[in-house]
């Protein structure tokens, strides 16, 4: 039986509060609960800790499984080439940036999938396509200012 700590008023076990004084009552704390607890702080503060490696752990290289390698090989690179082909005919720079990051993608999906992916190759071409357009055009401008063209007219 509970007793209210302000009042002395006898309470139901199940009382939460004082009908007399409305005093809140807690319950009083089981001692086993209590020991169960201390001992279980007391256990996870006290762990104790591995020893430090004596030499720092070197990163392995993680080989592709079979399926990221099946996954790499269905890959193809045919639509963004065509993309890049379109985009050189509109603007020559963004279609550059963008030849050059698939470009990048499909030569690591190669590596992964350890064969050649379909429009690899055009998109290597329209690389050196588009250098040599450059070049061919930095010319003509070149001529143009300064008089040159004349010759080829």
């Amino acid at each position: 039986m509970n007793v209210c700590p302000q009042c002395g008023v006898a309470l139901r076990e199940e009382a939460k509060f004082c009908l007399s004084c409305g005093a809140i009552v807690r319950p009083t704390p089981v001692p086993e609960l209590q020991q169960v607890l201390h001992d279980a702080t007391f256990a996870a503060a006290h762990v104790p800790m591995p020893d430090a490696p004596e030499a720092p752990v070197r990163p392995t290289t993680v080989e592709p499984s079979d399926l990221e390698r099946a996954m790499a090989r269905m890959k193809s690179y045919i639509g963004p080439a065509v993309l890049v082909f379109f985009l050189y005919q509109i603007f020559y720079l963004p279609g550059l940036i963008i030849n050059l990051m698939y470009l990048r993608e499909a030569k690591q999906m190669e590596q992964v999938a350890g064969s050649e992916l379909p429009g690899t190759g055009c998109l290597s071409m329209m690389i050196w396509a588009g250098v040599l357009v450059a070049a061919l055009v930095l010319w003509l401008v070149w001529k143009l200012l300064s008089g040159g063209l004349r010759y080829l007219f």
